[in-house]
């Protein structure tokens, strides 16, 4: 099961339409996901759960991060880096604008 929320980690940054001068942060949310998953009873089920809550995360940053003030972006860059996890970085960028909505299609 890991190698498929692997798998789907990296289609999601492979098929980023963003250009680099928006510098979107490439986080491996792999360890951060394994470290919240060990000793718990059905560890592969966890870190299935939390890779899947990365990719939401990473999904909805990714399509409103243009549109984020860049102040904010390179302060919560660097937290969501330090802990390796979109999800931290999302809840850093929420705490300063409120909650985060992905664009609807």
């Amino acid at each position: 099961m890991r190698a498929t929320a692997r798998i789907t980690a990296i289609a999601l940054l492979a098929a980023s339409p963003l250009s680099a001068a928006e510098d979107f942060p490439q986080i491996d949310v792999a360890p951060q996901c394994q470290r919240s998953a060990e000793g718990l009873e059905d560890a592969d089920v966890a870190f299935e759960m939390c890779m899947q809550g990365q990719a939401l995360s990473f999904g909805v940053l990714r399509s409103l991060w243009p549109t984020l003030p860049p102040d904010l972006r390179r302060e919560c860059t660097a937290y969501g880096i330090a802990e390796g996890s979109y999800a931290a970085l999302r809840v850093c960028i929420e705490q300063a604008i409120g909650p985060l909505k992905a664009p609807t299609l």
